[in-house]
């Protein structure tokens, strides 16, 4: 496989995983990482020019899965706070009652 290639296809797996962060598929998300790492490796290690267009592609595509990502993170904490915050009331209720 030629590192052009290799390139388009950690591109294409990039824009697979941010479909499936948007459908919450996080075991196909872990699995579409490291294949995409893998290929990014080889790129690197084997190619001697760089794409531009399509390295800069990438990097846009992946700041945008890592803000995709955080912004899930920040949204399960809330929940979880949220859940305890009830999980806390309910007891409080509870224990008064």
């Amino acid at each position: 496989m030629e590192a052009g290639d290799r390139l388009q296809q950690a591109i294409e797996l990039s824009q697979q995983i941010l479909q499936a962060i948007e459908r919450e598929q996080w075991d196909d998300i872990a699995e579409l990482d490291q294949q995409r790492s893998e290929l990014i490796k080889q790129h690197f290690n084997t190619s001697s020019t760089v794409d531009k267009p399509k390295t800069r592609q990438l990097k846009q595509l992946n700041d945008e899965i890592v803000s995709r990502l955080i912004a899930v993170q920040q949204k399960n904490r809330a929940q979880q706070m949220s859940l305890s915050r009830s999980q806390k009331a309910s007891k409080a209720y509870l224990d008064n009652a």
